[in-house]
């Protein structure tokens, strides 16, 4: 008999529900396009998809990253706090509006280590451990991969599982829809726990942001994606609960948010090379009064240079939309853009496809929804 019963019957009826989807669906090809998408209306929130009543629930602490390759939001990460034991892949095909679930969850009594005390899950196939993911999860474009560099504090399992002690960097390869663990020249690899990880495309270098209780690391993974090198080590300029992006027009990394909602934004700049060590610096953004920030969904525009923020009003728990600009140091309120009341969330993306932003709402008492944001900053002057 296994031994969560309520976690199985969860996994049970989820498994039955929801279809297994083989390989890429036919709307998820970046050269298809949403009409629907192109022809947004601007500076406001539109709901374009609520997801199926029998289908996967968004929890708070579920990472998301985009596959900027096939345009698809993806998404890994539980609850494991008695309502949710999943430990599998979903995505949403913002093209054909769809959703998939790559596997299925895994039965909670494969939780063991392997030979090298390594958490691991699964039979025939190796997963990770459900988990709460945050900001901890990346697409990498050069190993068309999602990187999970996440650890499971929160899972009930490992004080029950004493032979399973080491947390490691996961490798989802998007194109055999296959786990593997990273090896990190032999040596142990960084994971963080609701710190920020965000892809550098100047330097093709993963970068990893990790808070602990007096100070804090940054880790980087360079193009020849063998070994993550801590590249700072230092007074602590962020806590958890943070959301991570990268600037490209000021090759600059961005930290919103903190365990404590704060107005402080963490910028750092990354060294010349990957490998090479940074900077932090911590601002007090001007402009538009924008609320506290923490835990807010973020996201950045490549085309116009600038994030997305979508920070509480605490009181409220109304949803706010906020523009940062980092050349600047300054935010924008957009008017009447809210979306609503909502609880944690990291799940915010540009889909450079469509030239829009995506976020993803809800919560494990019904359907997710799918939000679309078309920014027009000429009409915010």
């Amino acid at each position: 008999m296994t031994k969560y019963p309520k976690i199985m019957a969860a996994c049970v009826v989820l498994s039955s529900l929801l279809p297994i989807a083989d390989g890429v669906s036919a709307g998820a090809r970046a050269a298809d396009r949403n009409p629907r998408l192109l022809g947004l209306a601007t500076n406001r929130w539109i709901e374009i998809h609520q997801g199926p009543r029998d289908g996967w629930r968004r929890e708070p602490h579920v990472g998301m990253a985009y596959d900027s390759k096939r345009g698809v939001l993806l998404f890994f990460g539980s609850g494991t706090h008695g309502r949710n034991w999943d430990n599998a892949v979903h995505a949403f095909d913002p093209v054909s509006e769809r959703w998939t679930r790559h596997y299925r969850p895994a039965d909670p009594n494969t939780y063991r280590a392997d030979p090298n005390g390594r958490r691991i899950a699964g039979r025939g196939r190796i997963l990770p451990w459900a988990m709460h993911a945050y900001d901890g999860i990346v697409y990498d474009p050069r190993r068309d991969a999602m990187i999970v560099a996440a650890r499971p504090a929160h899972n009930p399992i490992r004080k029950k599982r004493p032979a399973a002690i080491v947390d490691p960097v996961w490798i989802y390869r998007l194109g055999t829809r296959r786990w593997r663990i990273m090896d990190n020249a032999g040596e142990p690899a960084p994971v963080v726990f609701a710190g920020g990880t965000a892809y550098d495309s100047h330097r093709d270098t993963i970068v990893l942001s990790r808070p602990y209780r007096r100070g804090g690391e940054v880790w980087e993974l360079g193009p020849k994606r063998r070994k993550w090198v801590r590249v700072w080590r230092g007074r602590k300029q962020h806590g958890i609960h943070v959301n991570m992006g990268y600037d490209s027009r000021n090759r600059k990394i961005v930290v919103f948010g903190d365990y404590r909602a704060t107005e402080t934004v963490a910028v750092y700049t990354p060294g010349a090379k990957p490998g090479a060590p940074g900077s932090w610096e911590k601002r007090d953004p001007g402009g538009d009064s924008c609320p506290k920030v923490t835990q807010a969904p973020i996201a950045y525009s490549e085309k116009d240079g600038v994030f997305l923020v979508a920070p509480l009003i605490r009181e409220t728990r109304e949803t706010v939309t906020c523009v940062y600009d980092v050349a600047t140091n300054r935010y924008r309120r957009i008017p009447d853009a809210p979306v609503g009341k909502r609880r944690m969330n990291f799940m915010m993306a540009y889909d450079v496809h469509h030239d829009v932003f995506l976020m993803v709402t809800g919560d494990w008492r019904a359907p997710p929804i799918v939000w679309a944001f078309k920014l027009d900053l000429d009409a915010l002057d």
